[in-house]
């Protein structure tokens, strides 16, 4: 039976993550766009820059980037954790359409 603080641990190790992604991808597209913005604001070059960026942290977050979190199952087994792509990607659009 998982106690109280293991619980607190694990909600504040998720919700710290949650936040440094977060500012850091904010942090990225803003200097990105105030880079865009000086140099050639007609041209929205940032925008190609950040898709990537995005993509990477969105696989790294969905588990299909390195480091694979082993969970041991067992004696000797390591399983890694993945997480369904599908339902982050749908989670993802009822956040932005809400």
């Amino acid at each position: 039976m998982k106690t109280t603080a293991h619980w607190t641990k694990t909600v504040l190790w998720t919700g710290g993550l949650a936040l440094l992604v977060t500012v850091a991808g904010g942090a990225i597209w803003t200097l990105l766009l105030l880079a865009n913005l000086a140099t050639t604001p007609t041209l929205p070059w940032a925008v190609v820059i950040m898709a990537p960026v995005l993509w990477s942290i969105w696989s790294y977050m969905a588990a299909k980037g390195l480091p694979v979190i082993p969970v041991k199952r067992g004696a000797d087994i390591c399983v890694p954790i993945y997480y369904p792509f599908r339902y982050s990607l749908g989670h993802c659009w009822l956040a932005y359409c809400l």
